[in-house]
């Protein structure tokens, strides 16, 4: 019984995560306020928002590496965040140097 009230905690986790990483892409089109960086901006919302869904599709999968898809569609997501995050210390590093 304890078992299946972790692996309950843990699925309806993921819907809790999308909606969190939703929420960060809302930030993001939050701050197209400010015109500074709008392209990076949107890419980031984007990006955020469907990381966000493949925790969605992840509950009803029960993990993040199946099916291939899945995995494949979380990977190149993280790795958005990764290079945006490079350019941006890139941008921080040009910019106060």
């Amino acid at each position: 019984m304890f078992e299946s009230v972790i692996d309950n905690l843990i699925r309806y986790g993921n819907i809790i995560e999308g909606f969190f990483w939703i929420v960060i892409g809302g930030c993001f089109i939050a701050s197209l306020l400010k015109p500074a960086h709008r392209r990076s901006k949107i890419i980031a919302a984007i990006n955020f928002t469907v990381f966000g869904c493949s925790d969605f599709v992840e509950f009803y999968t029960g993990a993040w590496w199946q099916p291939t898809w899945l995995l494949l569609w979380k990977g190149l997501c993280v790795a958005v965040m990764v290079l945006q995050f490079v350019f941006y210390l890139r941008a921080k590093s040009a910019s106060s140097a």
